[in-house]
């Protein structure tokens, strides 16, 4: 009787364990990275992926809080190249990656904020991750797919890229997307997350400014940094009038929107 008990026990134990491991097997990661990289058909034992910045890179931090409302983000020069070898055809479970800045650990290489080229060898894709909502896309509304993840393989018979918003080891029928060979990625686009937000990034300093007069006024005319896209903002201009070398006490005068390049004041 004791016998019976107990094979009843282990098969119920065996059932439950099953039907658990079923409802989560879309979201188990076998590593803790954000881009899962993959390959198939290729006659080496594995695929060499590069990533590099084509862009300013913004490292950023949750700074102990959950909410979007506390990320801090600042210009580095850190996470600009990127590299991982993926052993091919290998199943997906066992993917590797790339880490996110927020997420960041000491075992993978970490990507920011930022628009990327990559590639493996002369093919490549871009990937543009200059949306300061992902990392908290969950919070914002229904992603498409993972609310982080994405899946990308490289096919070495048809060198096309794919990509896949789902990390799971049996994603949903017609999920990867072939991209074509120079196009982009857009992670806000990918998750159907409607149009980035940039306010939590530092924009670029002006270039070629340029201090004239007209009929006796002070000129002040600049270009935006190219490729500037997303995060052009407008400025606060301050005036100090001292003849000390090291003024301290500026009134601001004005405030220009992102389309404005000059300032009569």
């Amino acid at each position: 009787m004791k016998n019976r008990i107990l094979s009843v026990m282990v098969i119920v134990l065996f059932m439950f364990t099953s039907i658990v491991n079923s409802q989560n097997k879309n979201f188990i990661r076998a590593q803790p990275v954000e881009i899962f990289l993959g390959s198939t058909i290729f006659d080496p034992d594995s695929t060499e992926f590069k990533m590099i910045a084509v862009t300013q890179v913004w490292a950023g931090s949750r700074n102990n809080g959950t909410s979007h409302n506390n990320l801090i983000t600042w210009l580095t020069d850190d996470y600009r190249k990127l590299w991982h070898k993926s052993a091919d055809n290998e199943i997906s479970d066992n993917w590797g990656g790339w880490n996110f800045v927020l997420s960041k650990d000491n075992l993978h290489y970490t990507f920011g904020y930022a628009k990327y080229k990559l590639s493996v060898g002369n093919k490549y894709i871009f990937l543009d991750y200059r949306d300061d909502r992902y990392g908290y896309y969950e919070t914002f509304g229904n992603p498409f797919g993972h609310p982080a993840d994405i899946m990308i393989r490289y096919d070495h018979n048809t060198e096309i890229f794919e990509v896949n918003s789902y990390y799971s080891a049996d994603p949903p029928p017609g999920s990867w997307q072939k991209i074509n060979n120079g196009d982009t990625i857009k992670i806000w686009e990918l998750k159907e997350m409607g149009s980035p937000s940039t306010g939590k990034f530092e924009p670029y300093a002006p270039e070629n400014l340029i201090y004239s007069y007209v009929n006796g006024k002070p000129k002040l005319s600049w270009q935006h940094h190219y490729p500037a896209e997303y995060y052009w903002i407008g400025y606060e201009i301050y005036r100090c009038i001292t003849n000390n070398e090291n003024p301290t006490n500026f009134i601001k005068i004005a405030t220009v929107g992102k389309n404005t390049i000059l300032i009569i004041i």
